[in-house]
Protein backbone atom coordinates (compact mmCIF):
# COMPACT_ATOMS: atom_id res chain seq x y z
CA UNK A 1 0.00 0.00 0.00
CA UNK A 2 2.90 2.28 0.79
CA UNK A 3 4.28 1.64 -2.67
CA UNK A 4 0.88 2.40 -4.19
CA UNK A 5 0.73 5.72 -2.36
CA UNK A 6 4.20 6.66 -3.48
CA UNK A 7 3.44 5.73 -7.08
CA UNK A 8 0.15 7.56 -6.87
CA UNK A 9 1.93 10.59 -5.41
CA UNK A 10 4.40 10.62 -8.28
CA UNK A 11 1.55 10.42 -10.76
CA UNK A 12 -0.24 13.29 -9.09
CA UNK A 13 2.96 15.39 -9.03
CA UNK A 14 3.63 14.68 -12.73
CA UNK A 15 0.04 15.50 -13.63
CA UNK A 16 0.28 18.74 -11.64
CA UNK A 17 3.39 19.73 -13.55
CA UNK A 18 1.62 19.05 -16.85
CA UNK A 19 -1.36 21.12 -15.72
CA UNK A 20 0.90 23.98 -14.59
CA UNK A 21 2.78 23.86 -17.91
CA UNK A 22 -0.48 23.96 -19.85
CA UNK A 23 -1.66 26.97 -17.83
CA UNK A 24 1.62 28.84 -18.47
CA UNK A 25 1.50 28.05 -22.19
CA UNK A 26 -2.13 29.17 -22.30
CA UNK A 27 -1.25 32.45 -20.62
CA UNK A 28 1.65 33.05 -23.01
CA UNK A 29 -0.60 32.39 -26.00
CA UNK A 30 -3.28 34.71 -24.60
CA UNK A 31 -0.73 37.46 -24.02
CA UNK A 32 0.67 36.97 -27.51
CA UNK A 33 -2.81 37.24 -29.03
CA UNK A 34 -3.57 40.29 -26.91
CA UNK A 35 -0.44 42.15 -27.95
CA UNK A 36 -0.91 41.10 -31.58
CA UNK A 37 -4.46 42.45 -31.51
CA UNK A 38 -3.68 45.68 -29.72
CA UNK A 39 -0.06 46.43 -30.51
CA UNK A 40 1.63 49.58 -29.38
CA UNK A 41 0.12 52.78 -30.72
CA UNK A 42 2.20 55.00 -32.99
CA UNK A 43 2.31 58.60 -31.87
CA UNK A 44 4.21 60.27 -34.73
CA UNK A 45 6.48 59.57 -37.68
CA UNK A 46 10.03 60.16 -38.91
CA UNK A 47 11.17 61.09 -42.40
CA UNK A 48 13.72 58.35 -43.10
CA UNK A 49 14.51 59.07 -46.78
CA UNK A 50 14.03 61.99 -49.18
CA UNK A 51 14.35 62.27 -52.94
CA UNK A 52 14.26 65.76 -54.43
CA UNK A 53 12.40 65.98 -57.72
CA UNK A 54 10.77 68.97 -59.39
CA UNK A 55 8.61 67.15 -61.97
CA UNK A 56 6.50 64.84 -59.77
CA UNK A 57 3.29 66.20 -61.27
CA UNK A 58 4.25 64.55 -64.56
CA UNK A 59 4.11 61.07 -63.00
CA UNK A 60 1.95 58.67 -61.04
CA UNK A 61 3.20 56.55 -58.15
CA UNK A 62 2.41 53.28 -56.38
CA UNK A 63 4.08 50.62 -54.24
CA UNK A 64 5.61 47.54 -55.82
CA UNK A 65 7.49 44.85 -53.89
CA UNK A 66 8.32 47.20 -50.99
CA UNK A 67 9.58 49.91 -53.33
CA UNK A 68 8.18 52.97 -55.14
CA UNK A 69 7.15 52.68 -58.78
CA UNK A 70 7.12 55.96 -60.71
CA UNK A 71 5.47 55.91 -64.14
CA UNK A 72 4.38 58.50 -66.68
CA UNK A 73 3.85 59.14 -70.38
CA UNK A 74 7.56 58.90 -71.24
CA UNK A 75 8.80 56.10 -68.99
CA UNK A 76 8.93 54.38 -65.61
CA UNK A 77 11.43 53.62 -62.87
CA UNK A 78 11.53 51.55 -59.69
CA UNK A 79 13.03 53.37 -56.70
CA UNK A 80 14.64 51.56 -53.80
CA UNK A 81 15.29 54.74 -51.85
CA UNK A 82 16.33 58.36 -52.34
CA UNK A 83 19.50 57.42 -54.24
CA UNK A 84 18.96 53.98 -55.78
CA UNK A 85 17.11 53.40 -59.05
CA UNK A 86 16.70 49.64 -59.52
CA UNK A 87 15.60 49.88 -63.15
CA UNK A 88 14.44 52.52 -65.59
CA UNK A 89 12.71 52.22 -68.96
CA UNK A 90 11.57 54.64 -71.66
CA UNK A 91 8.37 54.39 -73.72
CA UNK A 92 5.64 56.62 -75.14
CA UNK A 93 2.09 56.30 -73.80
CA UNK A 94 -0.84 58.69 -73.80
CA UNK A 95 -2.61 57.38 -70.68
CA UNK A 96 -0.32 54.99 -68.73
CA UNK A 97 -1.95 52.67 -66.20
CA UNK A 98 -0.46 49.90 -64.06
CA UNK A 99 -1.48 46.47 -62.88
CA UNK A 100 0.57 45.12 -59.98
CA UNK A 101 1.23 41.71 -58.47
CA UNK A 102 3.73 40.66 -55.82
CA UNK A 103 6.35 39.47 -58.35
CA UNK A 104 5.40 41.11 -61.65
CA UNK A 105 3.71 44.26 -62.86
CA UNK A 106 2.80 45.90 -66.15
CA UNK A 107 2.44 49.44 -67.43
CA UNK A 108 -0.05 49.70 -70.30
CA UNK A 109 -1.47 52.48 -72.41
CA UNK A 110 -5.20 52.69 -71.70
CA UNK A 111 -7.00 53.23 -75.02
CA UNK A 112 -3.60 52.66 -76.64
CA UNK A 113 -1.63 49.52 -77.53
CA UNK A 114 1.77 49.59 -75.76
CA UNK A 115 2.69 47.28 -72.86
CA UNK A 116 5.79 47.03 -70.63
CA UNK A 117 6.10 44.09 -68.21
CA UNK A 118 8.56 44.22 -65.30
CA UNK A 119 9.64 42.42 -62.16
CA UNK A 120 11.61 43.48 -59.08
CA UNK A 121 14.92 43.68 -60.94
CA UNK A 122 14.27 44.69 -64.56
CA UNK A 123 11.80 45.05 -67.42
CA UNK A 124 11.09 41.59 -68.85
CA UNK A 125 8.94 42.30 -71.89
CA UNK A 126 7.72 45.04 -74.20
CA UNK A 127 5.10 44.62 -76.92
CA UNK A 128 2.12 46.18 -78.68
CA UNK A 129 -1.41 44.82 -78.99
CA UNK A 130 -3.42 44.90 -82.22
CA UNK A 131 -6.31 46.94 -80.86
CA UNK A 132 -6.67 49.42 -77.94
CA UNK A 133 -6.44 48.21 -74.34
CA UNK A 134 -9.30 48.84 -71.90
CA UNK A 135 -7.92 46.98 -68.87
CA UNK A 136 -5.08 44.58 -68.09
CA UNK A 137 -4.10 42.12 -65.35
CA UNK A 138 -0.84 40.29 -64.61
CA UNK A 139 -0.04 36.86 -63.13
CA UNK A 140 2.87 35.89 -60.89
CA UNK A 141 4.51 34.17 -63.87
CA UNK A 142 4.63 37.38 -65.92
CA UNK A 143 1.78 36.55 -68.31
CA UNK A 144 -0.88 39.22 -68.87
CA UNK A 145 -4.52 39.24 -69.94
CA UNK A 146 -6.30 42.24 -71.39
CA UNK A 147 -9.72 43.51 -72.35
CA UNK A 148 -9.37 45.04 -75.82
CA UNK A 149 -11.95 47.10 -77.71
CA UNK A 150 -11.72 48.76 -81.12
CA UNK A 151 -15.29 50.07 -81.20
CA UNK A 152 -16.56 47.15 -83.26
CA UNK A 153 -15.39 44.09 -81.31
CA UNK A 154 -14.39 43.40 -77.72
CA UNK A 155 -11.77 40.75 -77.02
CA UNK A 156 -10.16 39.04 -74.05
CA UNK A 157 -6.59 38.24 -75.09
CA UNK A 158 -3.95 36.37 -73.11
CA UNK A 159 -0.21 36.95 -73.69
CA UNK A 160 3.19 35.73 -72.62
CA UNK A 161 5.51 38.48 -71.35
CA UNK A 162 7.16 38.47 -74.79
CA UNK A 163 3.85 39.46 -76.41
CA UNK A 164 3.22 36.03 -77.90
CA UNK A 165 -0.52 35.41 -77.85
CA UNK A 166 -1.72 32.43 -75.80
CA UNK A 167 -5.45 32.77 -76.41
CA UNK A 168 -8.06 35.13 -77.87
CA UNK A 169 -11.73 35.16 -76.86
CA UNK A 170 -14.21 37.24 -78.84
CA UNK A 171 -16.93 38.54 -76.50
CA UNK A 172 -20.41 39.61 -77.62
CA UNK A 173 -23.01 41.68 -75.83
CA UNK A 174 -25.83 39.27 -76.74
CA UNK A 175 -23.87 36.24 -75.51
CA UNK A 176 -21.48 36.71 -72.56
CA UNK A 177 -22.12 40.45 -72.13
CA UNK A 178 -19.56 43.25 -71.85
CA UNK A 179 -16.39 42.47 -69.81
CA UNK A 180 -16.09 44.60 -66.67
CA UNK A 181 -13.00 43.17 -64.99
CA UNK A 182 -10.42 40.39 -65.32
CA UNK A 183 -8.07 38.55 -62.95
CA UNK A 184 -5.42 35.86 -63.41
CA UNK A 185 -4.51 33.14 -60.93
CA UNK A 186 -0.94 33.49 -59.62
CA UNK A 187 0.22 30.53 -61.74
CA UNK A 188 -1.48 32.00 -64.81
CA UNK A 189 -3.65 28.94 -65.46
CA UNK A 190 -7.09 30.39 -64.62
CA UNK A 191 -8.60 33.59 -66.00
CA UNK A 192 -11.60 35.06 -64.19
CA UNK A 193 -13.80 37.52 -66.12
CA UNK A 194 -16.91 39.42 -65.01
CA UNK A 195 -19.45 40.42 -67.66
CA UNK A 196 -22.34 42.85 -67.48
CA UNK A 197 -25.36 41.65 -69.43
CA UNK A 198 -29.12 42.05 -69.76
CA UNK A 199 -31.52 39.13 -69.65
CA UNK A 200 -35.12 39.90 -70.64
CA UNK A 201 -34.47 43.53 -69.76
CA UNK A 202 -33.05 42.70 -66.34
CA UNK A 203 -29.45 43.61 -65.57
CA UNK A 204 -27.26 40.74 -64.47
CA UNK A 205 -23.59 39.93 -64.01
CA UNK A 206 -21.84 36.77 -65.09
CA UNK A 207 -18.56 35.44 -63.75
CA UNK A 208 -16.69 33.12 -66.14
CA UNK A 209 -13.62 30.99 -65.45
CA UNK A 210 -11.30 30.00 -68.30
CA UNK A 211 -8.69 27.27 -67.76
CA UNK A 212 -5.53 27.42 -69.90
CA UNK A 213 -4.08 24.18 -68.49
CA UNK A 214 -5.03 20.66 -69.52
CA UNK A 215 -8.53 20.79 -67.99
CA UNK A 216 -9.63 23.56 -70.34
CA UNK A 217 -8.02 22.28 -73.53
CA UNK A 218 -11.14 20.45 -74.73
CA UNK A 219 -13.59 23.20 -73.72
CA UNK A 220 -14.84 25.92 -76.08
CA UNK A 221 -12.78 29.05 -75.40
CA UNK A 222 -11.32 27.09 -72.43
CA UNK A 223 -14.46 27.93 -70.43
CA UNK A 224 -14.77 25.56 -67.43
CA UNK A 225 -17.37 27.18 -65.13
CA UNK A 226 -19.71 30.17 -65.00
CA UNK A 227 -22.11 31.87 -62.57
CA UNK A 228 -24.94 34.39 -62.97
CA UNK A 229 -26.08 37.09 -60.54
CA UNK A 230 -29.39 38.69 -61.47
CA UNK A 231 -29.84 42.36 -60.64
CA UNK A 232 -26.25 42.62 -59.50
CA UNK A 233 -22.99 44.16 -60.73
CA UNK A 234 -19.53 42.60 -60.35
CA UNK A 235 -17.05 45.46 -60.86
CA UNK A 236 -13.94 43.88 -59.30
CA UNK A 237 -12.28 40.47 -59.24
CA UNK A 238 -9.23 39.06 -57.46
CA UNK A 239 -7.28 35.86 -56.86
CA UNK A 240 -6.18 35.07 -53.32
CA UNK A 241 -4.08 32.07 -54.42
CA UNK A 242 -4.12 29.45 -57.17
CA UNK A 243 -7.11 27.70 -55.57
CA UNK A 244 -9.16 30.66 -54.33
CA UNK A 245 -10.64 33.72 -56.01
CA UNK A 246 -13.28 36.31 -55.23
CA UNK A 247 -15.76 38.53 -57.02
CA UNK A 248 -16.90 41.77 -55.36
CA UNK A 249 -20.55 42.48 -56.08
CA UNK A 250 -22.75 45.52 -55.55
CA UNK A 251 -23.98 43.98 -52.28
CA UNK A 252 -21.02 41.93 -51.01
CA UNK A 253 -18.67 39.35 -52.45
CA UNK A 254 -18.46 35.72 -53.56
CA UNK A 255 -15.58 33.32 -52.88
CA UNK A 256 -14.77 30.52 -55.33
CA UNK A 257 -12.51 27.52 -54.80
CA UNK A 258 -10.84 25.07 -57.15
CA UNK A 259 -7.69 25.15 -59.26
CA UNK A 260 -9.30 23.40 -62.25
CA UNK A 261 -13.03 24.19 -62.29
CA UNK A 262 -13.67 26.89 -59.68
CA UNK A 263 -16.89 26.45 -57.73
CA UNK A 264 -18.76 28.91 -55.56
CA UNK A 265 -17.86 28.30 -51.92
CA UNK A 266 -19.39 31.19 -50.01
CA UNK A 267 -21.43 34.32 -50.69
CA UNK A 268 -21.47 37.31 -48.36
CA UNK A 269 -24.27 39.87 -48.75
CA UNK A 270 -24.67 43.15 -46.87
CA UNK A 271 -27.66 45.44 -46.48
CA UNK A 272 -25.96 48.84 -46.39
CA UNK A 273 -24.42 50.55 -49.41
CA UNK A 274 -20.81 49.62 -50.13
CA UNK A 275 -18.56 52.69 -50.24
CA UNK A 276 -15.22 50.94 -50.89
CA UNK A 277 -13.65 47.50 -51.24
CA UNK A 278 -10.05 46.54 -50.47
CA UNK A 279 -8.09 43.29 -50.37
CA UNK A 280 -4.74 41.54 -50.27
CA UNK A 281 -3.58 37.91 -50.33
CA UNK A 282 -5.07 37.28 -46.85
CA UNK A 283 -8.07 39.53 -46.36
CA UNK A 284 -11.12 40.94 -48.14
CA UNK A 285 -12.58 44.21 -46.87
CA UNK A 286 -15.70 46.33 -47.26
CA UNK A 287 -16.52 49.83 -46.07
CA UNK A 288 -20.27 50.28 -45.61
CA UNK A 289 -22.28 53.46 -45.35
CA UNK A 290 -24.00 54.18 -42.03
CA UNK A 291 -26.72 56.65 -41.25
CA UNK A 292 -24.66 58.38 -38.58
CA UNK A 293 -22.79 61.68 -38.51
CA UNK A 294 -20.54 60.62 -35.65
CA UNK A 295 -19.46 57.29 -37.21
CA UNK A 296 -20.51 57.35 -40.86
CA UNK A 297 -18.81 54.07 -41.92
CA UNK A 298 -18.61 50.43 -40.94
CA UNK A 299 -15.28 48.69 -41.55
CA UNK A 300 -15.62 44.97 -42.29
CA UNK A 301 -12.79 42.50 -42.84
CA UNK A 302 -13.04 38.82 -43.80
CA UNK A 303 -10.44 36.11 -44.12
CA UNK A 304 -9.88 34.16 -47.34
CA UNK A 305 -12.57 31.64 -46.36
CA UNK A 306 -15.17 34.39 -45.89
CA UNK A 307 -15.15 34.31 -42.09
CA UNK A 308 -15.67 37.67 -40.37
CA UNK A 309 -12.53 39.08 -38.75
CA UNK A 310 -13.69 42.65 -38.08
CA UNK A 311 -17.00 44.53 -38.04
CA UNK A 312 -16.46 47.99 -36.56
CA UNK A 313 -17.97 51.45 -36.96
CA UNK A 314 -15.43 54.19 -37.63
CA UNK A 315 -15.47 57.97 -37.71
CA UNK A 316 -12.52 58.80 -39.99
CA UNK A 317 -13.60 60.53 -43.22
CA UNK A 318 -11.53 59.26 -46.16
CA UNK A 319 -11.26 59.15 -49.93
CA UNK A 320 -8.89 56.18 -50.30
CA UNK A 321 -8.29 52.95 -48.39
CA UNK A 322 -5.75 50.13 -48.68
CA UNK A 323 -4.54 47.11 -46.76
CA UNK A 324 -0.96 45.89 -46.48
CA UNK A 325 -0.29 42.72 -44.49
CA UNK A 326 -2.52 43.23 -41.44
CA UNK A 327 -2.66 47.04 -41.44
CA UNK A 328 -5.49 49.06 -42.99
CA UNK A 329 -4.80 52.69 -43.88
CA UNK A 330 -7.41 55.31 -44.72
CA UNK A 331 -6.37 58.58 -46.39
CA UNK A 332 -7.88 62.02 -46.86
CA UNK A 333 -5.38 64.42 -48.42
CA UNK A 334 -2.59 64.80 -45.83
CA UNK A 335 -4.59 63.06 -43.08
CA UNK A 336 -4.35 59.32 -42.51
CA UNK A 337 -5.52 56.73 -40.04
CA UNK A 338 -4.17 53.21 -39.46
CA UNK A 339 -6.07 50.21 -38.04
CA UNK A 340 -5.02 46.61 -37.70
CA UNK A 341 -7.38 43.87 -38.89
CA UNK A 342 -8.69 43.38 -35.35
CA UNK A 343 -9.95 46.96 -35.21
CA UNK A 344 -7.22 48.49 -33.06
CA UNK A 345 -6.47 52.06 -34.15
CA UNK A 346 -2.70 52.25 -34.44
CA UNK A 347 -2.31 55.86 -35.60
CA UNK A 348 -4.23 58.95 -36.64
CA UNK A 349 -2.49 62.11 -37.76
CA UNK A 350 -1.41 64.32 -40.63
CA UNK A 351 1.58 64.84 -42.85
CA UNK A 352 2.93 68.41 -42.89
CA UNK A 353 2.15 69.04 -46.59
CA UNK A 354 -0.75 68.16 -48.86
CA UNK A 355 0.50 65.26 -51.02
CA UNK A 356 -0.34 64.36 -54.59
CA UNK A 357 0.20 60.68 -53.73
CA UNK A 358 0.28 58.92 -50.38
CA UNK A 359 0.50 55.13 -49.94
CA UNK A 360 1.96 52.32 -47.84
CA UNK A 361 5.25 50.84 -49.03
CA UNK A 362 5.76 48.41 -46.15
CA UNK A 363 4.07 47.85 -42.80
CA UNK A 364 4.51 51.12 -40.92
CA UNK A 365 6.37 52.79 -43.82
CA UNK A 366 4.74 55.18 -46.29
CA UNK A 367 5.70 57.15 -49.37
CA UNK A 368 4.52 60.75 -49.63
CA UNK A 369 4.84 62.49 -53.00
CA UNK A 370 4.66 66.29 -53.07
CA UNK A 371 5.50 68.84 -55.75
CA UNK A 372 9.16 68.93 -54.68
CA UNK A 373 9.92 65.22 -54.33
CA UNK A 374 9.32 61.94 -52.56
CA UNK A 375 9.67 61.26 -48.85
CA UNK A 376 9.60 57.95 -47.07
CA UNK A 377 8.11 58.20 -43.59
CA UNK A 378 8.10 55.61 -40.82
CA UNK A 379 5.57 55.50 -37.99
CA UNK A 380 7.05 55.51 -34.51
Amino acid sequence: MANNRRIGGKKLQHGGMILLGAVIIGLLIALGVYFWNTGSDYSSYNIIKERSQDDTLSYSYCAFSGKVLQYGADGAMLLEDDETVIWETDYMMSLPKVTIGSRYGAVYDKNGMNVVIFDREKTVGTFSTRIPIVKMTVSETGTVAAILDDGNNTWIRYYKSSGEEISAILTKIDQQGYPMDIALSPNGEILEVSYLAYNAGVQESRVYFYNFAQTGDNQEDNLVSSYEYSGNIVPELMFIDDDTSAAFTSNGFVIYEGSQRPEKKKEITVKNNIVSVFHNEKYLGLVLERNSEKKPFTLQVYDQSGNSVLDQDISFMYDHIEIMNDQITLYLNEHFCVYNVRGKKRFEGSYKQKPQAFFAVKNGEYAVVTDDGIRWIELK
